[in-house]
């Protein structure tokens, strides 16, 4: 994924007060013609914004910044984009390889975000060590995190304590607790 700074377009964006320095553009399958806005979370990695988000941008030099929806983020950042000569490419607009999961996987790894519960994820594999259609999901917090994705609908298995079955898009997501190290 190609990141890109926000400075480089003139303004400081931020999400849910948490200032985020760079984004990336992602074609969006069901939209023809339509891109993802995407950031990147030093532990959750990346994940697209959605209109659940508070959204902020300040143009730098100038001293107030003003909440925006997203579509018209969208927006400023392409007329941003062309006006600075700087352009999408279009290897950033082509789907990748797994894209799938990792757009379900968003969902859990925003709403452990917007909780300030950092996350890691791993492919979920079998005995043989080939990967099954799920997610692990390391969590600092095991029972915190297990609390707000079950508020959120997330259902529990009756097989496997501690995997969780997100019912908007069936994936099942393992929660396994190990502390975070961040490298600054």
């Amino acid at each position: 994924m190609a990141l890109k700074e926000f400075r480089q377009l003139g303004i400081a964006f931020s999400v849910d007060g948490f200032d985020i320095p760079r984004f990336a553009v992602r074609r969006r399958l069901d939209a023809p013609g339509q891109f993802d806005l995407l950031i990147e979370d030093p532990i959750a990695g990346p994940f697209p914004l959605d209109e659940r988000f508070r959204l902020e941008i300040r143009v730098l030099g100038q001293g107030c910044s003003r909440v925006i929806d997203l579509m018209d983020v969208k927006q400023e950042i392409l007329s941003r984009l062309q006006a600075n000569g700087l352009e999408i490419s279009a290897d950033a607009l082509r789907p990748v390889e797994g894209q799938k999961k990792e757009d379900q996987a968003s969902r859990a790894k925003e709403i452990l975000y917007r909780a300030g519960i950092p996350c890691l994820e791993e492919a979920a594999r079998d005995e043989t060590g080939c990967i099954q259609s799920g997610l692990i999901l390391y969590v600092p917090r095991l029972l915190q995190a297990r609390i707000r994705l079950r508020r959120a609908g997330f259902r529990q298995s009756l097989e496997v304590t501690s995997a969780l079955q997100d019912p908007e898009t069936g994936l099942w997501i393992e929660l396994l607790e190990r502390p975070c190290d961040r490298k600054d």
